[in-house]
């Protein structure tokens, strides 16, 4: 009976670390509007309890956009924005997600496009804990240092791919972090720990050139960020205006028209400024007229 007991524990252990497949596949799928009707067939089975939101896991790890993105994706955001979302079964669904990115992370064989549609389905959950507060401190700080260290390991910058649709790694990881940043709960550390890995992908280290509007998310994160309270004036200052000093090896900006690398580099930094500018243009506050005259000032350097 011991032998029998140990079997079915492994056998557990064993089918709960694969993934169940997406209940859908790109053949039943295979159209905008067949994703639409799946949406809202899914979306009725969660309010009526019949399915959970970790069912739907497997469906972003899908090659197909019309699964990933116009089901699964809708499915998650409509129910987690909708009246009929029930915390207890929110906190379930986040804690599945939650379990899902850190494999990933682990696993170098993960599809990007399923670590950056999980940490889109993420930022919902966040936006969620926003309005709702489902989730205690421990649990915010530890999504805090989960977004800093999945945007620090992001070494896939495709945007728009014709096979596989928007994988946009930046810029999910930018919306999860909106959300942050607007939650009143997150303390000045973690929403500088936050700044400070955003400020990492500006301009990645491998020179990768924004083209796919991942600057203007950056941008638009950032501001919201530096627009919290609890950040300081000198903090934002410091780190604005360390974007006039050019990353290695240009020992000056004039080098940059020497390389691909350097123009790339060239390109992000005028990019994500101009961005933050417009972000703050307006001057409602005073907190926006420094990050706006901070941003002019700096771009002018480069």
């Amino acid at each position: 009976m011991k032998y029998l007991k140990a079997i079915s524990l492994v056998f557990v252990f064993v089918c709960s670390s694969y993934s169940f497949a997406c209940e859908y596949s790109s053949k039943e799928i295979n159209s905008e509007d067949k994703a639409k009707a799946a949406t809202q067939r899914s979306l009725q089975a969660l309010i009526e309890g019949k399915k959970g939101l970790a069912d739907l896991i497997s469906c972003f790890e899908s090659s197909s956009p019309l699964i990933r993105d116009t089901f699964a994706f809708a499915t998650l955001s409509d129910y987690l924005r909708g009246e009929a979302a029930h915390a207890d079964k929110v906190l379930d669904g986040y804690s599945s997600y939650i379990q899902a990115i850190n494999n990933a992370l682990n696993n170098k064989n993960t599809k990007e496009w399923a670590h950056s549609f999980l940490i889109l389905a993420l930022s919902e959950f966040a936006r969620y804990d926003r309005i709702n507060s489902i989730l205690n401190t421990e649990q915010r700080q530890s999504l805090v240092e989960l977004t800093n260290n999945s945007i620090l390991s992001i070494d896939n910058y495709s945007g728009f791919t014709e096979d596989y649709g928007w994988i946009h790694n930046v810029a999910h990881h930018s919306d999860l972090v909106l959300q942050l940043a607007l939650n009143k709960a997150i303390n000045q550390q973690q929403l500088e720990t936050l700044a400070l890995a955003l400020e990492a992908q500006i301009s990645p280290q491998s020179a990768h050139a924004y083209i796919h509007n991942e600057s203007d998310r950056l941008a638009r994160s950032l501001v919201y960020l530096f627009n919290r309270e609890e950040i300081s004036d000198d903090f934002i200052r410091a780190r604005i205006e360390s974007l006039a000093t050019p990353p290695a090896p240009l020992s000056a900006w004039s080098d940059a028209y020497s390389s691909n690398e350097g123009l790339a580099h060239l390109h992000n930094h005028r990019f994500f400024l101009a961005r933050l500018a417009l972000w703050s243009d307006g001057k409602q506050n005073e907190r926006l007229k420094l990050i706006n005259e901070l941003a002019i000032g700096v771009v002018k350097k480069i």
